[in-house]
């Protein structure tokens, strides 16, 4: 199976949507720090300075596993 027919299987169940649908921004934000990385050519560490935060805290978002904060 490939992932289209996958994706529309899992877009029947209205809990996938709605769980999809909650996640999006965070899936956002980590596809931006992850493609500027790869743009300009940056490790996290270098990312996470220009955006004064710590490597970690880039780590983390890319990975889902927190929620980037504005702050």
């Amino acid at each position: 199976m490939n992932w289209e027919k996958h994706k529309k299987q899992l877009l029947k169940n209205p809990e996938f949507k709605q769980v999809l649908k909650e996640s999006r921004l965070e899936y956002d934000i980590a596809r931006a720090f992850i493609l500027a990385r790869t743009k300009y050519k940056l490790t996290q560490k270098q990312l996470a300075l220009r955006l004064k935060t710590r490597q970690s805290v880039i780590s983390r978002v890319e990975n889902a596993q927190t929620t980037a904060s504005l702050s």
